[in-house]
């Protein structure tokens, strides 16, 4: 029986191609092939992704966001069998979900006895700059899934990881919400671009 291929090995052909290249399998469109001058320099971090994917046809838009959805949580995998004690591993987990969006979002990771993960769930969309966030929400989905504690994570798509005083007063409600119930905030994790802030290591919770 051969050895199982990774992911980058069955990749080979495409990771050896220019972006140009890659456009242009991607979409076949010869006149964004002829832009190689603008995708060469290109940064992938979404916003000229998000222009490639909207050229393609309904089917092929589809699948190209299905393929991606796919492999970011094919990479989240491995650090969500991980007990999350570290707010490193918590922004490993949660970076792949919040990078690329650009508005904010609020999620709570709920934990079991070993802290290991037991689900991700969205509890709050919101806008530029802030997501409101109705704690007996949050709390309904801690109790549903039997999580004994659990810790929260929104983004910040300006990048500045400092929370902010309205972040303050959030945490500070969850946290004594989920008290009354006998159940923990470990930690609140702000996702900001290659950055983040976590209460728990800065003392504040």
């Amino acid at each position: 029986m051969g050895t199982k291929r990774t992911v980058f090995e069955v990749n080979d052909v495409y990771r050896v191609m220019e972006n140009s290249e890659l456009i242009y399998t991607l979409t076949n469109s010869e006149k964004l092939k002829r832009e190689e001058y603008k995708y060469e320099q290109m940064e992938m971090d979404g916003l000229y992704l998000s222009d490639v994917l909207e050229t393609l046809t309904p089917n092929r838009k589809k699948v190209a966001y299905a393929a991606i959805e796919l492999y970011k949580r094919l990479k989240e995998g491995q650090i969500e069998r991980l007990a999350l004690l570290d707010s490193n591993n918590v922004y490993k987990v949660m970076y792949p979900v919040l990078c690329d969006i650009s508005t904010e979002e609020v999620w709570v990771l709920l934990l079991n006895s070993s802290s290991k993960l037991i689900r991700k769930v969205r509890i709050s969309c919101g806008g530029l700059n802030t997501a409101l966030v109705d704690v007996r929400v949050a709390m309904r989905q801690i109790l549903y899934y039997n999580a004994v504690s659990f810790i929260m994570v929104h983004n910040h798509p300006s990048g500045t990881c400092k929370p902010s005083s309205a972040d303050n007063r959030l945490t500070e409600a969850v946290k004594k919400a989920a008290e009354t119930l006998d159940i923990r905030l470990v930690d609140h994790v702000i996702v900001a671009g290659n950055n983040y802030y976590s209460y728990a290591d800065e003392g504040k919770l």
